[in-house]
């Protein structure tokens, strides 16, 4: 039989076609290069407590600076990025650098110097105006500079909602002695900030690490379900305080008009008509409200109420 297949023809069937999906697979598989801002990207429930504390920050810095300027000062928030010690480095060539403890580990505040040097000129009693130098802050500028450190130091520790004791600055820094504080492959967090005061305008930034961020992060998110477990409980105790309150309850007829002359004309063992039928129920009036359709009646020798529909006042019918 010419077409029957034998062994050796079956392996050699199955071995193509193997080899077939493996270069299909290979063919359709991408292979990209590793990123490290790309690796632990917050999650959507990271995302919203992030915003809020860039958010928070950006306010704090524009109301607190402001003040201690006692100049227009505007910090918007930019962006919140992750990446290495090395590159977050690299992009801020030439920026002036204030080295800060937050939560017992190493942070950085980075501030352009197209700010600082109008920053210098205003506290110095100048417009704040002063033009960009591409030099080194000098002593007496670093020492200067450190009221708004430690103004920025505040205001990260409130939007944190840290104590102030565990964000303290420790005082500028060259390039040289930053690449000491951290590895150059650790992980920060870059939190950017555009400021703008009088006709200057830069950037401010704040580098973190990656292992402070997410101490941080999750104190944070404990917090917040701590508060809203609190908020539960304080409800259902409020809930279970109200089940012991008493109400006032009465049973009557609501609305019955007399005219005065036969008001003034009662006497003693005289029957008033009331003007109501009979038939008509009577109101069973909880704190004053109307709250049901009722027929007197009695339950041993106490007083009692047959209730019947439920009474929906106007407010209730018109929503």
């Amino acid at each position: 039989m010419q077409n029957q297949l034998n062994y050796t023809n079956i392996l050699a069937l199955l071995k193509a076609a193997n080899q077939a999906g493996t270069a299909k697979a290979d063919k359709n598989q991408s292979v990209r290069p590793w990123q490290a801002e790309r690796s632990g990207q917050f999650r959507s429930d990271q995302a919203s407590f992030v915003a809020d504390i860039q958010e928070s920050l950006a306010k704090g810095l524009t109301q607190s600076l402001g003040a201690y300027l006692r100049a227009a000062f505007e910090t918007t928030s930019v962006s919140v990025t992750q990446m290495t010690f090395r590159e977050a480095l690299e992009a801020s060539t030439g920026a002036y650098f204030l080295s800060l403890r937050l939560q017992e580990s190493p942070a950085i505040i980075q501030i352009e110097q197209s700010l600082v040097f109008p920053l210098i000129d205003l506290l110095l009693g100048g417009s704040g105006q002063g033009k960009t130098e591409n030099r080194e802050v000098t002593e007496i500028e670093t020492h200067v500079m450190e009221g708004v450190g430690k103004i920025i130091c505040h205001e990260i520790a409130t939007a944190w909602g840290t104590n102030p004791t565990d964000c303290e600055m420790i005082g500028a820094q060259g390039i040289a002695q930053l690449q000491r504080l951290m590895s150059a492959n650790d992980r920060v967090v870059v939190f950017q900030f555009e400021s703008k005061m009088a006709e200057a305008n830069g950037h401010l930034r704040l580098l973190m690490p990656g292992t402070t961020f997410n101490q941080l992060l999750r104190k944070l998110s404990a917090d917040a379900g701590q508060g809203k477990s609190s908020k539960a409980s304080a409800n259902s105790r409020l809930g279970e305080k109200m089940l012991e309150c008493a109400f006032p309850v009465s049973l009557g007829v609501r609305e019955i008009r007399l005219p005065v002359d036969r008001v003034l004309a009662l006497v003693p063992g005289q029957v008033c008509d009331l003007g109501i039928p009979v038939s008509q129920p009577a109101t069973l009036i909880i704190a004053g409200r109307d709250a049901f359709d009722a027929n007197p009646v009695r339950q041993g020798r106490k007083r009692a109420a047959h209730l019947g529909k439920q009474k929906i006042t106007t407010a209730e019918r018109t929503a």
